[in-house]
């Protein structure tokens, strides 16, 4: 999400963890909702307490196949000695 922010310009706590939240089944959205850092802490406090709540959810962003797959479209092809 945060390169996604970042690609898009999208700033401020507020509008981040509104679309944050977007992306979430309903329940999901109601219990991030309910967390104090929702709804008075930063945008960065409310991704450090859902990363204490969710710790595999750190590992899908780093080291997948997925991201590594979006990092090579982006560059374009890679030969094989590269």
């Amino acid at each position: 999400m945060d390169d996604w922010f970042s690609e898009e310009g999208i700033q401020g706590d507020t509008e981040r963890k509104k679309r944050l939240v977007h992306y979430t089944d309903v329940e999901m959205e109601r219990q991030w909702k309910a967390l104090p850092e929702f709804s008075t802490g930063t945008y960065e406090a409310l991704k450090e307490k859902l990363l204490r709540l969710y710790p595999k959810a750190e590992e899908l962003g780093r080291g997948s196949m997925d991201n590594l797959k979006k990092k090579m479209r982006g560059i374009g092809k890679i030969g094989v000695n590269d």
